[in-house]
């Protein structure tokens, strides 16, 4: 419906804005059927309505003085200004001057342009008002068509609220998150927006009744209000020559003019007065049991009206260091600077400033960001269970084998990196605070080649004429560390965003470990070269080995509770494994026994240098991970 108004509306807007303005400037005040003259129609974008019937009426008695020429002139500059707006889709500012064109005149066009601004800035309760208004104060300048109309716009803006149904056993006021929304009894439920409110009734001489109420989309909440008679109370006198004639309102409700007096409750209240563009800022005072405290308040130049709203709707506001009350406040406040604060439990406290100028009335709304480390969440979060599969490279300088240290007394010409691979999984159950209790288990496996040479002698010959042969050893060491790991460990988590977090997890556990030393080579000797190998070499040592694996991760985890990240591990040994059960380096044709014409090489003896080698030692190996994980 509004997409068809609204494309009604600028088809006869551009038509006719020129002609209507032009006749506005030249139409004369005249009594219409409330004894008060109708500024004429200048369609806005979003009206359907033509220009009110001129089929004569009959001119009621002047009830009601006519408004002087300048008030109209003025009523239709604003409205002018509105429907410029609301042309250029700003409905914020549009609404500011058709309500001030309607508080000089009220008419059908500047209440119905009023009520489609409301609508389309979401504001469907306060836009239902004005839509009544036309069909109940204006129905006498509407035809048939047009009432149709309306009625289908008003029925599509009910699907967008829910309503209050008060009952009350005393005929005060009714206040709705600080808004005087009409006298009880009420003939009909208030329409409000869907979402929690702040319900209040006033009633001088009565204990004031104050209930939090969550309403539903399209339905009617009841709410039964019992006020007590005020057996102890305290009284309030406002006065002050600079103030004579504005209104007093008290917790929001409009309870007289000033000078007033009146009894009430004791304790804290909302005092703020106005008088026509002027008026003051909330302000807090405190009733005195038996006692009259006297309210007094400057009176400034006052902006448009103006909500103030917080997210969450539960979250307590003050305005200027003064209470408010939860969720939204709505009313019009002195030009300048204010501030707004609001608290909750379980949210960071939030603060904004901001500016009120003559000319605008725009909301202000300050969003509360969660504290995920607050108790709060405990209640309804105690913890969860996470499982993280794990991906990694495994890159080592050293095993801290056997092998490797003999390096440091015979030459090695080649002692690269040990690379290979851990897969692995990590099961934890976190606490509502970030911090995680963890199994981790998985399959590391690394390996390397070490190419070492050294020096050897042995003596050949009968006793009178023996000779002592030197030897040359090159020997390849094909080394793998490989086995299942298991361990117990602490993460914690933190958020860094809506989605991006980090993660630092430690756990200390066992490599049940299988090492090997595969060896090959030759061995030299008077110029001649045989291939010798260890007897048993290749065989897996078995072993525990104790170590400690810190991880650090960087990733996201949506709200569907998966998570992925990257990150650097590194699995920390720090005991020396056993000794290889190897024989000694021995060629692989045997021995010089038989031969007819042995050579030097061929009586090569074992050589026992690499026996009892340790199988691994102390050591890091550096895990570079990818993870993927779900949160149950």
């Amino acid at each position: 419906m509004g997409q068809v108004l609204g494309r009604v509306a600028r088809a006869v807007s551009i038509g006719v804005f020129a002609s209507s303005v032009a006749a506005m400037a030249l139409a004369q005040p005249s009594p219409g059927r409330y004894g008060k003259p109708a500024v004429p129609s200048v369609p806005a974008r979003a009206v359907p309505l033509p220009a009110p019937s001129t089929t004569p009426a009959p001119v009621e008695a002047p009830s009601a003085p006519a408004h002087e020429p300048k008030d109209i002139e003025a009523a239709k500059e604003f409205f002018r200004q509105g429907i410029a707006l609301a042309m250029a889709d700003d409905y914020q500012r549009a609404l500011e001057y058709f309500l001030r064109s309607r508080a000089i005149v009220a008419s059908v066009p500047n209440t119905l342009n009023a009520a489609v601004s409301l609508r389309q800035l979401g504001r469907f309760d306060e836009a239902l008002e004005l839509f009544e208004e036309l069909l109940t104060k204006f129905r006498d300048d509407i035809g048939d068509d047009e009432r149709a109309t309306l009625a289908a716009e008003m029925s599509a803006a009910r699907g967008k609220v829910g309503s209050i149904d008060l009952i009350a056993n005393v005929d005060g006021m009714l206040v709705i998150d600080g808004r005087q929304r009409g006298k009880l009894p009420l003939l009909a439920a208030v329409r409000v927006l869907p979402g929690p409110h702040v319900v209040q009734v006033i009633k001088e001489g009565f204990g004031a009744f104050r209930s939090n109420v969550d309403v539903k989309l399209g339905q009617t909440t009841q709410v039964d209000a019992k006020l007590e008679p005020l057996a102890a109370a305290g009284r309030v006198r406002v006065d002050g020559a600079g103030a004579l004639g504005a209104h007093v309102r008290i917790d929001g409700a409009n309870v007289g003019t000033v000078p007033w007096e009146g009894t009430l409750s004791p304790g804290p209240h909302l005092f703020s007065l106005e008088r026509g563009n002027e008026g003051s800022a909330p302000k807090r005072i405190t009733v005195v049991l038996g006692q009259t405290v006297t309210a007094e308040a400057l009176l400034a130049p006052l902006g448009e009206e103006q909500r103030v709203l917080v997210e969450p709707a539960s979250a307590e506001l003050m305005l200027d260091e003064v209470p408010l009350g939860r969720g939204r406040w709505q009313g019009r406040l002195p030009i300048g600077g204010h501030t707004l604060t609001a608290l909750e439990e379980g949210y960071v406290s939030g603060k904004q400033s901001f500016q009120v100028t003559a000319g605008s009335g725009a909301d202000v709304t300050l969003k509360l960001v969660v504290n995920g480390a607050h108790a709060r969440w405990n209640v309804r979060h105690v913890g969860e269970i996470y499982f993280d599969a794990i991906g990694a490279g495994a890159l080592a300088s050293s095993f801290g084998s056997g092998a490797e240290a003999s390096c440091s007394t015979v030459r090695c010409s080649a002692d690269p990196l040990a690379s290979g691979y851990w897969l692995g999984a990590r099961l934890g159950y976190e606490l509502w605070f970030g911090l995680g209790l963890e199994a981790v288990g998985g399959y590391l496996q690394a390996s390397k080649t070490l190419e070492r040479s050294f020096a050897g002698s042995f003596t050949a010959g009968s006793d009178a004429s023996q000779e002592t042969i030197t030897t040359n050893y090159a020997v390849t060491d094909t080394l793998r560390l490989s086995g299942p790991i298991a361990g117990l460990g602490l993460g914690y988590r933190r958020k860094l965003g809506k989605v991006l977090q980090a993660r630092a997890d430690v756990a200390v556990g066992a490599l049940f470990a299988a090492a090997t030393d595969s060896i090959t080579g030759n061995v030299t000797a008077s110029g001649s070269s045989l291939p010798v190998v260890a007897d048993g070499s290749g065989a897996p040592t078995n072993g525990v080995a104790v170590f400690v694996l810190p991880q650090l991760t960087v990733g996201a985890r949506f709200e569907n509770g998966v998570s992925l990240g990257v990150g650097f591990g590194a699995a920390i040994l720090f005991l020396d494994g056993p000794a290889h059960a190897y024989g000694d380096l021995g060629l692989v044709a045997g021995s010089c026994d038989g031969l007819t014409k042995p050579t030097a090489v061929d009586c090569v003896p074992g050589n026992a240098a690499i026996s009892r080698e340790s199988a691994y030692g102390p050591t890091i190996i550096m895990l570079p991970t990818v993870t993927a994980g779900y949160a149950f």
